[in-house]
């Protein structure tokens, strides 16, 4: 569990819940207004997860507690949530998800987080980089894609 240090405290548990269909999801408190099934930032405060944008995953000014900003998690809300709502996101498993841009993904490529957006990942690449957040589940060619999600920490590439 989390150690909330205003009030000494146990805060929000880190812990993640894992489903009988394999998805790995972890409660968060939404940063802002979430787009269900859009990728996201999430990262560890000092109460809990949080979300944030997938290009600028910081510690905010009331963190007292400062944790690795720079250790975050691609994740997707299955639902639309509000300003500092609870949320469960999903980090791991098979994710229906929208990207922004269409993109030809083929089975098994990377796919990365790179400029602040959702990216495939280098087709000569038989390595996940450190910005590689999930591989591609099935074959797509529009913004809807099914990953599977690889519930990693990842870096984005700027």
């Amino acid at each position: 569990m989390a150690f909330s240090a205003f009030d000494r405290t146990l805060a929000r548990p880190l812990m993640e819940r894992v489903d009988a269909d394999g998805r790995i999801q972890i409660q968060a408190y939404a940063h802002a207004s979430l787009t269900a099934k859009t990728p996201y930032g999430t990262y560890i405060a000092y109460d809990g997860w949080r979300t944030g944008t997938l290009g600028s995953v910081t510690i905010v000014a009331s963190d007292s507690v400062q944790f690795n900003a720079g250790r975050w998690k691609v994740c997707i809300p299955m639902v639309a949530a509000s300003t500092a709502d609870l949320v469960w996101v999903q980090t791991g498993g098979v994710a229906s998800g929208t990207i922004g841009t269409a993109t030809t993904l083929a089975l098994g490529e990377f796919v990365e987080v790179s400029n602040s957006a959702v990216t495939l990942g280098a087709a000569t690449s038989a390595i996940p980089e450190f910005n590689t957040f999930a591989i591609c589940y099935t074959a797509s060619s529009s913004t809807s894609v099914e990953l599977l999600l690889l519930n990693r920490f990842v870096i984005g590439r700027a």
